[in-house]
C-alpha cells in the first residue's frame, strides 16, 4: 500500500467520487506513479519516489489508512446525526 492507495481507498469507501470517475482517477494515478522517479525533473514526483524508496512509509501506510478512515467515519457520523436532529 502506498500513499496514493491510501487516498484512493478512502475515496472508494466513502463514495466521494462516482464509480466511473473513480476508475479514471485510479488509472491517472497509476500513470502518474509510473513516471514518479527519483531523478524526475518534477520535484513532487521525485519526492514521492524518494519517500517510497524505503520500507518505512509502506509500513506506516496501513496505520495511516485506518486512522484516517476512523476520523472520516466520525465526521460522517456527526453529519448524519445533525441531519436527523
Amino acid at each position: 500500500m502506498n500513499l496514493i492507495d491510501v487516498i484512493l481507498e478512502l475515496i472508494k469507501q466513502f463514495s466521494l467520487v462516482p464509480t466511473d470517475k473513480q476508475r479514471q482517477l485510479r488509472k491517472d494515478c497509476e500513470d502518474w506513479e509510473e513516471t514518479a522517479l527519483i531523478d524526475s525533473e518534477d520535484k513532487v514526483k521525485s519526492l514521492y519516489a524518494k519517500i517510497h524508496k524505503g520500507i518505512w512509509l509502506r509500513l506506516l501506510n496501513p496505520f495511516l489508512f485506518f486512522y484516517l478512515r476512523k476520523e472520516f467515519s466520525a465526521v460522517v457520523k456527526t453529519e448524519d446525526d445533525e441531519l436527523f436532529t
